[in-house]
């Protein structure tokens, strides 16, 4: 499946939180994309590599997410889309919370190599 493949090779995942979305992931379809992406995003990446995007005026509160996605994300600093208008500052933000997570994986896997190659 080339959902589960692109979620393994990521590095990070962006998740546009809106109401709609929530309900979904939360719902009794069990093979609904939407749910099956999130939960094994969740399962795979953790919230760590996670970059939680509010997009509807409403979700800036996080009491009200919902499900999985208010369980996995609801502590973590979103990123606000919700205004009609997209700045530029704002996708900087999302730029930079991605590029911070890219670069922490990142220096991971060379302080893992390091460390295997100082074992000799």
């Amino acid at each position: 499946d080339k959902m589960q493949e692109g979620i393994d090779n990521c590095k990070c995942v962006v998740v546009f939180i809106t109401r709609k979305y929530m309900e979904k992931v939360a719902g009794d379809d069990a093979g609904d994309t939407c749910q099956l992406a999130f939960k094994y995003a969740a399962r795979k990446k953790g919230n760590k590599k996670m970059v939680p995007v509010v997009m509807e005026p409403e979700l800036r509160d996080t009491n009200a997410w919902t499900g999985p996605v208010d369980f996995e994300l609801s502590s973590k600093l979103y990123v606000d889309f919700a205004e009609p208008t997209l700045t530029p500052e704002k996708v900087h933000e999302l730029h930079s919370r991605i590029m911070s997570i890219i670069r922490h994986s990142r220096q991971s896997v060379i302080d893992s190599l390091l460390q295997y190659n100082s074992r000799g």
